[in-house]
């Protein structure tokens, strides 16, 4: 990823991972690892610093913390996943009236067949599908 793709949010910046995982687990991410200016080698704990106590005379005196808050993450398996991008990729401005149609790939990117998909549309929202561009692409029951 380049760094002109990262979003900033209270000057922390937003790194985007994945995980894909055969079974559910339970993450802990303690540290990142990366290299500084592709040279220097970096560990930075990701770990935040727990409120300050203030509860007893002696939390007052001294500054006394709460433990540090992890990142913890939970990892489902990725049995069913399904992946959805507009193949035209430009900005999307209507006035009000206008019609755009827009062309949307889906994938299944999990484990196992998916057999139903749901669109949910707002109540101003008006969605029209069309399926007939590539009737072979187009599953038939028998």
């Amino acid at each position: 990823m380049r760094s002109d793709q990262c979003r900033t949010l209270s000057g922390f910046v937003q790194i985007p991972i994945s995980v894909k995982s055969t079974r559910p687990a339970a993450l802990v991410v303690t540290h990142a690892r990366y290299d500084f200016l592709s040279m220097l080698p970096s560990t930075e704990s990701l770990a935040s610093r727990g409120h300050r106590l203030q509860d007893t005379t002696l939390q007052r005196q001294t500054a006394t913390y709460s433990p540090e808050t992890l990142i913890k993450v939970e990892v489902e398996e990725a049995r069913h996943r399904l992946l959805a991008n507009f193949v035209d990729d430009s900005r999307l401005v209507l006035a009000e009236g206008e019609v755009k149609q827009m062309r949307l790939w889906l994938s299944n990117a999990g484990a196992r067949i998916i057999r139903e998909i749901w669109m949910v549309a707002g109540p101003e929202d008006e969605v029209w599908l069309d399926c007939n561009d590539h009737p072979e692409t187009v599953p038939t029951s028998k």
